[in-house]
């Protein structure tokens, strides 16, 4: 304790100067590494080189004020004396500081990478998800380095971590498996918000949300239908929407016609009635195929093009409506399964028995 005591003003004055004079070097070195690092930055097109600067000055700029002071506290004046205690605290306080912008880093690039469209597992919904796990994972490596400063041990923390996450695990595998579909769901980005898909088990809809734990969809009937995400990361599914902005959906509607209709008239009739369908796209045109003789009809099926998934309903709907007005029209029959009852009188002898 004699430093302390044998400490005076003049020293005090000095060591004050000193530190003003690490701070006025620090903001000249931090001045010019962003100088030089934002004139190479000029080069390039994008502005996110620019933000990592910005957010880079802070950083350095505290580094090299608090090594100077450490440096000059242990060298000018106090020597050892407290080193056990100012060391661990400096390095504690420069690990903060780097974690939070290494923080800061991690969502300027992920907003960069949501930019470039060949990175499709960035995006609006997966940001959050991404930016929280490197959150965790960044102040867990702070942490752990903090303890290793301070020479705390860490054993015997991670095995207890080691047991009871094995017994979350097992107490709550249900939902655990919910969150890890819904994190592969938001990353491999097999639908997204807006497109319309279909189950194996019927569930048909539009995507109205991707939580972590489950998908909401909105059916034809305005219900809105909630689905763990470990149902549809175990299901076939397939998107109605195909995963593309701006693309044409097929409708098919099938149909049939009695043996002996003439089926050129046929085609000309429904053709006609597809291209006045306001639903119905003129490009691709839409197509007529004969698939099958049928047992009791020939099978035909028609092939049109709708803008949105949302259209298909109401397009079936339209068609079905006019094909059958029209076949009326034509007098075209249109078989339906039938059955014909023959009563046939038994023999007279056989009355008799």
């Amino acid at each position: 304790m004699e430093y302390f005591y044998n400490f005076n003003y003049n020293r005090f004055l000095e060591l004050i100067i000193i530190i003003c004079g690490t701070i006025v070097v620090a903001q000249v070195v931090t001045f010019f590494l962003v100088f030089i690092s934002k004139h190479i930055a000029k080069r390039t097109k994008t502005h996110v080189d620019d933000e990592i600067i910005d957010s880079f000055r802070n950083p350095v700029f505290y580094t090299i004020v608090l090594s100077g002071v450490y440096f000059l506290l242990r060298t000018l004046f106090f020597g050892d004396v407290i080193f056990d205690v100012t060391l661990p605290l400096f390095r504690t306080t420069l690990i903060l500081i780097w974690a939070l912008f290494f923080t800061k880093l991690v969502k300027i690039l992920l907003y960069f990478f949501r930019d470039i469209e060949k990175v499709k597992f960035v995006t609006m919904q997966t940001i959050p998800l991404f930016t929280n796990m490197s959150v965790v994972l960044i102040w867990t490596i702070a942490l752990y380095v903090v303890f290793v400063v301070w020479n705390i041990d860490m054993t015997a923390w991670l095995a207890s971590a080691g047991v009871a996450g094995i017994a979350i695990g097992f107490a709550a595998k249900d939902t655990l498996a919910n969150l890890i579909s819904g994190m592969f769901i938001l990353t491999d980005a097999p639908f997204k918000i807006g497109d319309y898909i279909l189950l194996d088990n019927g569930s048909r809809g539009k995507v109205t949300n991707i939580g972590m734990r489950t998908t909401r969809i909105r059916t034809m009937d305005d219900t809105e239908v909630t689905i763990p995400n470990a149902v549809i990361g175990n299901a076939t599914l397939t998107n109605e929407s195909g995963g593309e902005a701006g693309k044409v959906f097929r409708v098919k509607v099938p149909f049939g016609v009695a043996y002996g209709t003439d089926v050129d008239q046929v085609e000309k009739i429904v053709y006609d009635i597809a291209i006045k369908n306001e639903n119905v796209l003129t490009e691709p045109e839409p197509r007529i195929r004969f698939r099958l003789f049928g047992a009791s009809s020939l099978d035909f099926e028609l092939l049109v093009w709708v803008k949105s998934s949302s259209k298909k309903g109401i397009a079936i709907h339209t068609l079905n409506h006019a094909i059958y007005k029209e076949f009326n029209k034509h007098n075209i029959e249109i078989p339906y399964t039938k059955q014909d009852l023959y009563i046939k009188e038994l023999p007279h002898r056989l009355h008799k028995q």
